[in-house]
């Protein structure tokens, strides 16, 4: 409202002084222009928006002066307060002094060394008043049955708004204590915490008689199967995903969705993913079965994506869905041209 008051006091000084030295160019409405004339119908706005201008000019300095202040405050904590397990999802519960609207990344991962590949799942949350609440996806892995666990929070200004950005600094200036790390030229806020769970891995179900191996492989038309069955929960995803953003479904809906295609996606996934043996395996179907185990791994990434996304409002995760529905695509074409081979 301040440059609201402003242009509008501008134009009527502007009015004011060429009625003072023409009335009749700016009382229009009236024989008689005079400038006293002018000067009751300019004079007093100009003086009135004069009063509101010094009133919202008080009130600009005092909004500047409380954002100087919380730019200038530092943050340094940030806890895990509750880890539990259900249903194949983690909640990760927290109190942190970061300001309100600051997004978290939250990780689950086997502990393990840093050269070890990473099996996690990630998900993301947003502080609320003092807390977060997180809630983290798994994703199916054989190897997820081994503890020790090791769930992580971070805050990064990479992923904040700008409005954000300010108070913790470009590249995190404000965050200060035994909590901080530099990670690629910026401070970050990290805490993890060791956890042991009882993690309920997905069966794998399969009505074959005798599993797939190098001496009994996987056929064309099981992959072919799949790819297509890949293929048609990407495209449910995506028209879930809109729908649960529009309110067509709720939360309830889009999760069971997500929990009973991932069992069905992993199923086929271990069906397929059995151990190599180059002495046997015929190489093209070595590549075929391969390449559609990748393609599942990439649709995983997008699911994860959404879910992350829709459930938690992980502003890095709708970032990433670009770029992982366009790895997505490109492994389902790959492996569709495999199959013609």
């Amino acid at each position: 409202m301040y440059d609201v008051f402003i242009i509008l006091f501008a134009i009527t000084l502007i009015f004011l002084f060429v009625g003072l030295l023409r009335p009749g160019m700016v009382v229009l409405w009236s024989n008689r222009a005079t400038r006293g004339r002018v000067l009751s119908y300019y004079g007093i706005p100009a003086l009135v928006l004069l009063v509101f201008i010094s009133i919202t000019a008080h009130k600009n300095s005092t909004i500047s002066h409380s954002q100087k202040l919380q730019i200038l405050r530092h943050y340094s904590k940030l806890a895990i307060s509750d880890i539990s397990y259900a249903k194949g999802k983690v909640q990760v519960r927290g109190t942190t002094d970061l300001p309100n609207g600051t997004l978290l990344d939250t990780n689950f991962d086997r502990e393990q060394k840093s050269t070890a590949p990473y099996l996690g799942s990630s998900g993301g949350a947003r502080v609320q008043y003092g807390k977060f609440s997180s809630t983290i996806v798994l994703k199916t892995y054989s190897q997820s049955t081994h503890g020790p666990y090791v769930v992580t929070v971070m805050c990064t200004p990479l992923v904040q708004s700008s409005s954000i950005v300010t108070l913790l600094g470009k590249d995190g200036q404000q965050l200060v204590g035994p909590l901080v790390q530099n990670k690629a030229g910026q401070k970050v806020l990290q805490i993890s915490k060791k956890v042991n769970l009882m993690i309920k891995v997905v069966p794998i179900v399969t009505d074959l008689h005798k599993p797939f191996s190098p001496s009994n492989p996987v056929s064309t038309t099981y992959l072919r199967s799949y790819l297509a069955w890949m293929n048609q929960f990407y495209l449910q995803l995506k028209s879930h995903a809109t729908a649960l953003q529009s309110g067509r479904i709720g939360l309830s809906t889009w999760s069971a969705f997500m929990e009973r295609n991932n069992v069905e996606g992993w199923n086929r996934y271990h069906v397929v993913d059995y151990p190599a043996n180059v002495n046997i395996e015929n190489p093209m179907v070595y590549r075929a079965r391969t390449q559609v185990a990748k393609v599942w791994s990439a649709l995983n990434e997008v699911g994860i994506d959404y879910d992350s996304y829709l459930s938690n409002h992980s502003v890095s995760s709708n970032n990433q869905i670009p770029t992982d529905e366009q790895h997505y695509e490109q492994a389902y074409r790959k492996a569709l041209n495999e199959m013609k081979k």
